[in-house]
Parts: C-alpha cells; sequence; structure tokens
C-alpha cells in the first residue's frame, strides 16, 4: 500500500491500492478517495454511503464522479432495489483501449461480456443489443479482428458458435475438455492413458486413487491441462471393462485398485478351447447335433 498524507486534510489521508498513473486523477486528492472507496467494496457502494464518507458538497461529488467515469475508474452505476446509485470500480486500462470502439462495438462487445465464459451466440446479442443481423455479423467480424473477442463450438451443438471475451476460456463442460480435440471424441488419447494405468497397475500390487492422479498428470500424453476428475473418468472405464477392481474395505476418499484376474480366466478358456479338437477343426461351422458332421460321430474326440 502507498500512504499519501497531507497535512490535517481528512481526503488525503488515505491508503491507495496501486499506483494512479493517470495525472488528473493522481494530481486530484478527492478522486482518489473516491478510487479507494470502490476500490475497497466488490459489492460496490452506494450514492448514500459515498455522500457521508466524502462529506463534500453535491457539485464537488458530482464532478469528481464525472472525471472517474470519463476516465474508465468506475463503471456505469447501476440501481440497487432500493432505488439507490451503486458505484463499483472500473478498469481505467481497459477503458482506454476500448476508447477506440464505436458505440455498435461498445454494446456488442458488452453483451459479449456480460454472458463470462459459457459465451453467447450471435442471435442472442442481437436480442440483448436490438441492432439488426447485419450489423450484428459485422461489428463481431471487427471485434474478432481486433483481438477482442473469439468463438468455440460446443461439443453437445457443433453447429453452434459462441461468442466470448479473447481473455476468457470456455468450461470444460462445453468444450469436453481435453478429451475432444476440434469437437470430435480424441479415442487415441483415451486408449493411451487407458493403457498407461494398465502398465502402472501391472507393476504394482496396487495403487490407490492419488498416486494414479499424479502418474496420469505426470504423463506426457495427458498435457498440462489433466485434473484429477479426467483420471477418474479412465478409472471409471477401466472399472466397467472389468480391468481393475476396487479393494473393498479401504477409504472412499482415497480408494485403492489392483487389476483384477479376468484377463487370466479369460486367456485360460480361450487355451482350453484351442486345445480341444473343436478348437482348430476346418469344418466347425459346418458341425451340428444329429447332422452329416456332428460331435456324435467325430473321429478326432476317441484321439483327444
Amino acid at each position: 500500500y502507498q500512504r499519501r498524507v497531507h497535512g490535517d486534510n481528512p481526503l488525503c489521508d488515505m491508503e491507495t491500492e496501486d499506483q494512479v498513473d493517470d495525472p488528473k486523477i493522481a494530481s486530484n486528492e478527492l478522486a482518489l478517495r473516491v478510487v479507494t472507496l470502490v476500490r475497497a467494496s466488490k459489492e460496490g457502494i452506494s450514492d448514500e454511503e459515498l455522500t457521508r464518507r466524502l462529506s463534500v458538497t453535491d457539485e464537488q461529488k458530482l464532478a469528481v464522479l464525472n472525471l472517474l467515469l470519463e476516465n474508465g475508474y468506475l463503471r456505469k452505476p447501476t440501481v440497487s432495489k432500493s432505488g439507490s446509485l451503486i458505484y463499483k470500480y472500473g478498469n481505467p486500462e481497459e477503458f482506454a483501449l476500448l476508447r477506440g470502439l464505436d458505440a455498435n462495438e461498445r454494446l456488442v462487445r458488452q453483451a459479449i461480456a456480460d454472458a463470462g465464459n459459457i459465451g453467447i451466440t450471435s442471435g442472442e446479442v442481437r436480442v440483448k443489443s436490438g441492432l439488426s443481423s447485419q450489423v450484428i455479423t459485422k461489428v463481431i467480424k471487427q471485434l474478432e479482428k481486433g483481438g477482442f473477442i473469439k468463438s468455440y463450438k460446443p461439443v453437445t451443438a457443433k453447429n453452434k458458435k459462441m461468442w466470448i471475451l479473447m481473455d476468457f476460456e470456455p468450461p470444460d463442460e462445453q468444450t469436453g475438455g481435453i478429451w475432444y480435440d476440434n469437437n470430435e471424441l480424441n479415442t487415441d488419447l483415451i486408449e493411451a492413458l487407458y493403457n498407461k494405468t494398465l502398465e502402472f497397475l501391472k507393476g504394482q500390487a496396487s495403487a490407490n486413487k492419488k498416486e494414479i492422479v499424479m502418474m496420469l498428470r505426470s504423463a506426457s500424453v495427458a498435457g498440462g491441462n489433466f485434473k484429477d476428475d479426467d483420471a477418474g473418468r479412465i478409472i471409471s472405464l477401466l472399472l466397467f471393462d472389468d480391468k481393475i477392481e476396487e479393494i473393498p474395505g479401504i477409504t472412499q476418499t482415497n480408494p485403492i485398485y489392483r487389476l483384477t484376474k479376468w484377463d487370466e480366466v479369460v486367456q485360460a478358456n480361450r487355451v482350453g478351447v484351442t486345445m480341444t479338437p473343436c478348437g482348430h477343426c476346418p469344418v466347425f461351422d459346418e458341425c451340428s447335433p444329429n447332422g452329416i458332421i456332428s460331435p456324435q460321430n467325430c473321429i478326432y474326440f476317441a484321439d483327444w
């Protein structure tokens, strides 16, 4: 914190979290005081509370509020349920960046910003902004070209294009996370992680969930965005395929898994069938009870 003290003036005895670079604001002690107050409250500060805290005339307050609004240090005030004006801290850097946008571009960008990281379709932007489809198409193209917005397609609706701010990332529920690549299920990655987990468990008697998660996260095939839930999906798939089993009686917060004996049983049965005459009979498909070729008249059973 940087503390500014100027004599006995209570408006000057304050703490500001960051240095204000704009000379118009930095040289105005009342403006700095307002910045400090609105910045300290995430929910914003009411007009009544601001008036009480500042102890200045209405003219002085109005002048400083206009100065801060014009330079992006305050957002456009909203109205609370009780009818009070609410002031919130703005983003002067972003405000300066947006100064080059015209009214339509600001309107469209704000509609997209309000949609958060889930995003909004161009049709929804049209409804919110009241602009025509032709204007929306042109503005979105300009905003995308200027690096203000970007698009993505949800895995559940591949033909739908969602628009979000450039700094946002859509949630995994919309993109499919690491399991999808260009809106297509990444079966190669699933198979690689599936086999990696089997190899890991073959090298030891058992492993708990945290150990499996750490192993998969460190695997080069998983990438840097691998999450605990992603590992859980691989484990669930192995459980469903009867490749692994959870050791009973262990805490559920970090269960322990081991390989099942299912593959050994299947292999043993396969070997047993192969050793019988039927396992390598050239006319097996033509064999049937009471047929010309049948188990009853098979000449190979006696030798076997």
